[in-house]
């Protein structure tokens, strides 16, 4: 269990290993990691790599990786690529987003090519949409 520190909701290895292999792939660490509803649960921890192909993030870092869809609730994203999924709070340091759903948050850098803008503070970075850019909060 390289870098999962706690399973829960009744989730074990032998579910891991065949509806989520993607995340054992993944660089990971300190993270705890259950089941809510019919999908993965990433409760905490550090995303260092890899691909994110589905489930709810509660919160935690992500370094670096691609994110394929998926539920993002709360937590620091450092650099990467969004794919698609929903954003649903947390601060945007770096990366590119593609598709889908920014909700709320802090926008600080990266490049934003297009998806839905609902809420949140854009601070600096690309717009590269074809939609109207948000204003700033400053």
């Amino acid at each position: 269990m390289k870098g999962i520190v706690k399973l829960r909701d009744g989730l074990d290895m032998a579910k891991l290993q065949s509806d989520y292999q993607w995340l054992l792939e993944a660089d990971i660490q300190d993270a705890i990691i259950g089941l809510e509803g019919d999908g993965l649960t990433w409760y905490v921890g550090i995303w260092r790599g890899g691909t994110w192909r589905g489930g709810t993030w509660k919160t935690g870092v992500w370094n670096n990786g691609l994110w394929a869809n998926g539920l993002w609730c709360d937590g620091v994203w450092k650099d990467g690529t969004w794919k698609d999924g929903t954003w649903g709070n947390g601060v945007w340091q770096n990366g590119k987003w593609f598709n889908g759903a920014f909700v709320k948050g802090v926008w600080y850098n990266g490049a934003y090519y297009g998806g839905m803008w609902f809420n949140g503070t854009w601070e600096s970075g690309d717009w590269l949409s074809d939609k109207p850019k948000p204003t700033s909060a400053h």
